[in-house]
């Protein structure tokens, strides 16, 4: 199981990624491609948020989801009881960057 798995796991938001239809065709793709990433929750299936990033801020991204989950998990290991942190820190840190750059 992956490092973001494991904090993800029990959350009540999911955070889907996927590139957007088109945007990776040309010989250029690193500068023109554009990935969308849509915040849904898990128990309704109901799409909460959407933002579409380029290469560079998708790249920023998964480095401070990863580092906020290696923190989480450090963080976890030291306290009485792990699940409690990863679940609330976790979920506040991804709905915190979700609804500044909502685009829907």
């Amino acid at each position: 199981m992956s490092l973001t798995a494991k904090v993800a796991s029990g959350q009540e938001k999911h955070l889907l990624f996927e590139v957007q239809p088109g945007s990776d065709s040309s010989a250029f793709w690193k500068v023109v491609v554009r990935v969308v990433c849509t915040k849904i929750n898990k128990s309704s299936g109901i799409v909460e948020a959407s933002r579409i990033m380029n290469l560079y801020q998708f790249i920023q991204l998964y480095k401070d989801i990863t580092s906020q989950a290696a923190g989480v998990l450090a963080q976890s290991s030291t306290s009485e009881d792990p699940e409690e942190n990863s679940s609330s820190v976790t979920s506040c840190q991804a709905s915190f960057w979700m609804g500044r750059y909502t685009n829907a």
